[in-house]
């Protein structure tokens, strides 16, 4: 009987033992090895977010500047309508919302210009202010804002589209 104890303590501690520590080192060696690869995914996907999203911003502070300082779109804003086929001719005559969404496609897909000028008929390009967008939170903003580009993303519910 005592051989048989002795078989099974060299069994447990020379093979069981050592067995038992090598696959335990193997497993926590695995796991470390797919965290941080996990973690290495994780890091080069914000880093491509956030390069999308600077892209994204920079094309759209672009894009506003063009029409802050567009001689035509400020000459719309201003012109009083007197006239219903005028201001249409306007509208036909000014192409840049088609320019501008036809080069950036893939990121821009509606520019709406909202203007304070009530003898203009509203459409999805040129929007006139009414008191109900005056007193919205982003318009308020735009407005204290005063001068230069300021730009805000708008919600559109899903309805809209």
């Amino acid at each position: 009987m005592k051989l048989v104890y002795r078989m099974i303590l060299i069994y447990v501690i020379g093979g069981l033992l050592p067995l038992s520590a090598i696959i335990g080192y193997l497993i926590h060696g695995t796991n470390q090895v797919l965290v941080s690869q996990a973690e290495n995914a994780e890091i080069a996907e914000l880093q491509t977010i956030g390069r999308q999203i600077l892209e994204l911003e920079n094309t759209m502070t672009t894009v506003s500047s063009y029409f802050y300082f567009d001689d035509k779109l400020e000459e719309i804003a201003a012109k009083q309508y007197p006239v219903y086929q005028d201001m249409i001719n306007d509208y036909r005559g000014y192409t840049a919302f088609k320019e501008y969404q036809s080069y950036y496609n893939t990121m821009i897909s509606r520019i709406s210009i909202f203007l304070q000028n009530h003898t203009l008929r509203g459409n999805s390009d040129f929007v006139v202010v009414d008191a109900d967008t005056e007193v919205e939170a982003w318009y308020q903003r735009v407005s204290t804002e005063g001068s230069g580009c300021v730009w805000t993303c708008l919600p559109i519910s899903l309805a809209q589209i």
